[in-house]
């Protein structure tokens, strides 16, 4: 098994040395490059910061979440995951960082929805609040630790320079909402889906039997995951922050070369 990291700082540390390759290896464009990745990897560095402070709470040991949101006018993020809806939808629990994307031009790179979540209903609302999803180099949308969840994604596109140019007519044409770009788990590094579906129900049973509900839940799953994977779901956590730190980098160099 694999050692749960003590804090989130972990896969922050992760997504900076990721970034860090993808920057050494960008052929030199003089201030494309350094206002491209290396303003990216700056972002990471005040992530690293915030995680770092609020390191005591413990349901920010697996996953860092929208703490990852940078307050710019104009970000590029990398996360692990995107939040959505809990599968017990009659309880309206939905994350506050889909209202968010309607309200602030931020471009964020994740590994799709988390599989414990209902992500057919994410996607229905992102679809409602007019936020643009696009599954990265795939039809379908990943779900996490899965790289196919099963359902057709929305949009797809193949090239960070297709995500730049997106990202660039939707300012031009004054549209003001997020962009989400799914990137799904290399093959190497995910779980099936076929196999994470019964852990998934377990772990849901066992939060079920204990009355975990509201907060507590997603830590809850999300640790037991942990234990009933023998440790593979982090392993593929952090393999996952690592490609969509490489993948925002990429996109963040063709965004400066608009700029």
């Amino acid at each position: 098994p694999i050692a749960q990291p003590s804090t989130s700082e972990d896969f922050i540390a992760a997504a900076r040395r990721a970034a860090q390759q993808t920057y050494d290896n960008e052929p030199d464009e003089g201030e494309v490059k350094i206002s491209g990745t290396k303003s990216f990897l700056g972002k990471l560095k005040n992530i690293s910061q915030r995680v770092k402070n609020k390191a005591n709470k413990k349901s920010e040991n697996l996953v860092p979440q929208s703490d990852a949101m940078v307050e710019t006018s104009e970000m590029l993020d990398a996360l692990p995951n995107l939040d959505g809806e809990n599968f017990n939808v009659e309880t309206m629990d939905v994350s506050a960082d889909l209202g968010e994307f309607q309200r602030t031009p931020v471009l964020v790179v994740c590994a799709g929805v988390k599989a414990i979540l209902d992500i057919p209903k994410t996607l229905e609302k992102l679809e409602t609040l007019g936020i643009p999803v696009v599954a990265y180099n795939q039809d379908t949308f990943p779900a996490f630790w899965s790289s196919d969840s099963g359902l057709k994604a929305p949009l797809r596109m193949n090239t960070p320079q297709a995500i730049a140019r997106l990202v660039q007519t939707r300012k031009t044409l004054g549209q003001n909402e997020g962009v989400i770009v799914a990137n799904p788990v290399a093959p190497e590094d995910e779980i099936l889906k076929q196999e994470m579906e019964p852990v998934i129900a377990q772990a849901l049973s066992e939060a079920k039997q204990k009355s975990i509900t509201g907060k507590a839940i997603t830590p809850f799953l999300l640790q037991r995951i942990f234990e009933l994977t023998n440790g593979k779901s982090l392993a593929t956590n952090i393999a996952l922050v690592e490609s969509n730190a490489r993948l925002a980098s990429k996109i963040a160099v063709q965004l400066a070369k608009r700029s």
